[in-house]
């Protein structure tokens, strides 16, 4: 386990502002760290509600949207929804098909395989044309895709584009581009999901043509929303808290088989349940197979047939944990070879599957704390996905390097990208040239985050309410993390089929457990010190229908 640095704040009363002083002192300060720091800003952290929505009118070429959608419907012209292969393009997807359904059966959807790329390809619009497409509607991707909206319009299709990745310099050229990023878009938030993006879109197809969603969408814009790993601040905050509400009651066969095969309560799901149970199993068939499947699971409306799509998902996610740990275990060994003065990690493999490559680079980014490229060569091309840290934006590192690329696209530390194998080596090089010119050596150093220190006496159920209203969790907005030092550990044991986890008291007194997944090994690096400081998250666990209080280790030292 890679070394971290603790960075504690500083809890000094004195200085904290008066606006939280009518608050409890921890959440004061808890909120002064996320810069949740006026009347208003507090209120929607804390109380969102749908009047914090922002008006989907100030998006740019929203009106122009719904006036060649209407146009459509109104000379019962065929409509494509174009989409990506994962949770957001099959969500957005969804909801926009769901949305549509209600008023024409002159529509479809296509969603591409990852041998075909991310966004539009263009076999995939000329194929769509001679199948009698007029409307093209992308959501979660297109705004990069210049060559294929041109060939699209010169088919004669008219191209709407919905999405919320980064703006090229040249834009393609779509009868309308709803996306926030846009240099002269007025939309005050610009982190939403694609599945936000439609949303915004329902908003306003809702208000000026009456037309509303089959299902409440925001349960799939909560799910989208935590599966992009957006940040969870602001208008994307409002939209997964009501979100879940939404979830929590869904009347969609297709949920609620997903959640039964997960075996979650979909009744009480929550943020870390969608991040590592209902996504990847969404993620599994565009992964392994195709995404259809899991976007007819999200439209089926007979329980019977939600049951057996979801046992499908269920059994494509076995397959994909299991090629993963081969395929992870073939890079470590790639990357252990690696020179440990280079900065970023590119990694190679010969026909690896496409869907896993990405999971892969995670896992790397991870264990090593670098940017991480891993690229499956099959024949003269090669496809690969990169993952980063918060000090190395990756798109803007490939974009640096697009000479070299046929095609690229992602966030600040996600991407993927496509290009000539023989192009390979020396790709290879610069990108690694360039990590090793651009990053400084702390750059290489996990930094830990700790909201402040507590004693043994301050670890509660009180505790556990403060900072439970800082929920949804997710990007941007963690967990706290605590610290708590020189802690005497009582019963100290290792638990797991590979002894790799470990579980001990806090002391007898409190008989608080303290739970580290994959720290064994590390915690016996340490077992002879009498003393410990740790690093953790307060959770409420349930055994046996019996709740008590447990620190989950982050770190400890």
């Amino acid at each position: 386990m890679t070394s971290k640095k603790w960075i504690i704040s500083d809890q000094n009363e004195s200085d904290l502002p008066p606006i939280y002083l009518d608050f409890p002192k921890l959440l004061g300060h808890l909120l002064q760290q996320r810069q949740i720091d006026t009347p208003a800003k507090i209120e929607e952290f804390l109380n969102p509600t749908p009047a914090h929505f922002h008006a989907a009118t100030q998006l740019k070429d929203i009106g122009k949207a719904v006036e060649l959608i209407q146009a459509a419907l109104t000379a019962k012209d065929q409509i494509t929804i174009f989409g990506d292969y994962d949770v957001d393009g099959v969500c957005s997807t969804t909801i926009l098909y769901q949305t549509l359904q209600s008023v024409t059966d002159k529509l479809n959807y296509y969603l591409p395989i990852r041998a075909e790329g991310y966004g539009l390809n263009q076999a995939a619009v000329e194929k769509l044309s001679r199948a009698g497409t007029k409307l093209l509607i992308t959501v979660d991707c297109g705004t990069s895709n210049v060559r294929e909206i041109e060939l699209a319009k010169k088919l004669g299709l008219t191209v709407i584009v919905i999405d919320h990745h980064q703006v090229p310099e040249i834009l393609p050229p779509a009868d309308a581009l709803i996306n926030p990023h846009q240099a002269d878009d007025q939309y005050p938030y610009k982190n939403l999901c694609g599945a936000g993006v439609v949303f915004k879109l329902l908003q306003a197809l809702k208000a000026q043509l009456g037309i509303r969603a089959k299902h409440h969408p925001l349960d799939l814009v909560a799910i989208a929303t935590v599966a992009d790993i957006v940040e969870l601040l602001g208008e994307n905050r409002t939209l997964v808290t009501l979100g879940l509400k939404t979830l929590h009651q869904s009347k969609r066969p297709g949920l609620i088989a997903l959640a039964e095969v997960a075996n979650i309560d979909i009744t009480k799901i929550d943020t870390f349940q969608i991040a590592f149970q209902l996504a990847p199993r969404i993620n599994a068939a565009g992964r392994m197979r195709h995404a259809h499947e899991a976007l007819e699971l999200m439209l089926c409306d007979d329980p019977m047939q939600a049951q057996t799509l979801a046992a499908n998902l269920q059994n494509l996610n076995v397959e994909r944990q299991k090629l993963t740990e081969t395929l992870v275990a073939e890079a470590q060994t790639q990357a252990m070879a690696h020179d440990p003065k280079h900065k970023a990690l590119v990694i190679t493999g010969c026909s690896w599957h496409p869907g896993i490559v990405g999971l892969i680079a995670g896992k790397l980014c991870e264990q090593y704390h670098k940017p991480v490229l891993v690229i499956s060569q099959e024949g003269d091309i090669s496809r690969g996905s990169a993952r980063s840290i918060a000090s190395f934006h990756v798109t803007d590192a490939l974009r640096e390097h697009q000479q070299y690329l046929s095609k690229f696209g992602g966030h600040a530390q996600a991407a993927g990208f496509e290009l000539n194998s023989a192009q390979l080596p020396e790709f290879t090089q610069q990108f690694i040239d360039y990590a090793n010119r651009t990053l400084a050596a702390a750059d290489l150093i996990p930094e830990l985050q700790i909201a402040g220190h507590l004693t043994t006496a301050e670890i509660s159920y009180d505790l556990l309410n403060i900072v439970n209203r800082l929920a949804p969790f997710g990007h941007l907005n963690p967990k706290p993390v605590f610290a708590l030092f020189e802690a005497n550990l009582l019963n100290r044991r290792t638990m797991g089929q590979k002894r790799n986890h470990f579980k001990s008291q806090l002391n007898a007194r409190s008989k608080i457990d303290v739970v580290g997944f994959g720290m064994a090994e590390k915690f016996d690096t340490l077992s002879h010190q009498p003393a410990h400081d740790l690093a953790f998250t307060v959770e409420e666990n349930t055994w046996e229908g019996l709740k008590s209080l447990q620190l989950l280790l982050k770190d400890i030292r």
